[in-house]
């Protein structure tokens, strides 16, 4: 006889007023809705204390597992279950100090799922192995759509049929570098092409992707602009609407997007960050990773214009990663 779980969810105030909340969650069954300030020790002691859980589960634990490692007490019979959403150091600009960073990092998350009742999962790519330090869990992937509705898709989202659409998708800000994708593709010497930018965009980078209209209109290059925050399941069709997701930059770690093409049969264009260079390594068929410049990446994209747009890819089911946390 299987036990019946009760559940409640931490936010915090004003959550359900913003934009990702009414997209996401706002149909979903969140159980018992519980108040927090923070993700420190003692403010999820006193949700311990208030909901007599049994276990919590911090789904953006890294900080608190680089607190415990350092020293932090949980002192909670309950079990805490921290998942590590990256477990090397993001880039820093004295680059003799990064190797370092990630020793101390790693060792730090190692410490804290060492204290008792304290659990640390660390996420990797699920196209990737686990490792054999530490525990790990696949990010957990799924679509929406097939890649046989490609066509229909292409024209409700009015992209051409005829030209080959690249595309930066998912929260547009800074980091994505949407500018200099958009100037690689206009290096590239075929004008049957285009760039889709999707999604929630930084007002500083809508700004330097609106100034180079004129030259797509210019160089008959489309472009596509949809500014606003996606559902997951517009999200979906613009990942399989494209032929090339670009993943141009450099913070470190599992890409949600990256998994999202390899199930669609999208090729992807990776630039940047260390992890996107391993996830293309493994998944040499499906993607390939070039230093973050215009030049490389146009080199890239005029390679991918050649290549044949590959098979789906069949990931884990995106259950075990709950169960890993539970």
């Amino acid at each position: 006889m299987e036990l019946e779980r009760e559940f409640s969810v931490a936010l915090r105030p004003g959550v359900e007023d913003t934009d990702e909340y009414k997209t996401h969650l706002s149909g979903v069954d969140l159980g018992t809705i519980l108040r927090t300030s923070s993700n420190t020790t003692s403010e999820l002691l006193s949700l311990a204390r208030q909901s007599s859980a049994e276990l919590i589960v911090v789904p953006d634990g890294d900080q608190l597992a680089i607190r415990l490692g350092a020293g932090a007490r949980w002192p909670s019979d309950a079990r805490l279950s921290l998942l590590v959403m990256r477990a090397t150091a993001q880039g820093h600009r004295r680059r003799l100090l990064n190797p370092a960073r990630r020793i101390v990092r790693r060792a730090l998350v190692a410490a804290a799922s060492a204290r008792p009742r304290v659990s640390v999962t660390i996420l990797r790519s699920s196209w990737i192995a686990p490792s054999r330090l530490g525990r790990t869990v696949g990010d957990p992937i799924s679509i929406t759509v097939l890649p046989l509705d490609r066509p229909a898709i292409r024209s409700k989202r009015g992209l051409d049929p005829d030209r080959f659409w690249f595309a930066v998708l998912g929260a547009v800000t800074e980091r994505k570098n949407a500018d200099l994708v958009a100037q690689a593709l206009l290096a590239l010497p075929s004008r049957e092409v285009g760039l889709v930018v999707a999604g929630k965009i930084q007002p500083s980078m809508l700004a330097r992707l609106q100034d180079l209209i004129p030259q797509f209109s210019q160089m008959g290059v489309g472009l596509v602009i949809d500014n606003r925050l996606l559902t997951d399941g517009e999200l979906d069709e613009y990942v399989a609407a494209s032929d090339c997701l670009v993943l141009a930059h450099s913070n470190e770690g599992p890409s949600g997007l990256f998994g999202k093409a390899l199930v669609a049969g999208t090729r992807v264009l990776a630039a940047g960050a260390r992890s996107l260079r391993t996830d293309a390594r493994t998944m040499p068929s499906h993607a390939s990773w070039v230093p973050l410049s215009v030049k490389s990446l146009a080199q890239g994209m005029a390679q991918v214009l050649s290549s044949e747009r590959p098979k789906p890819a069949d990931l884990p089911d995106p259950r075990q990663f709950a169960e890993a946390l539970l």
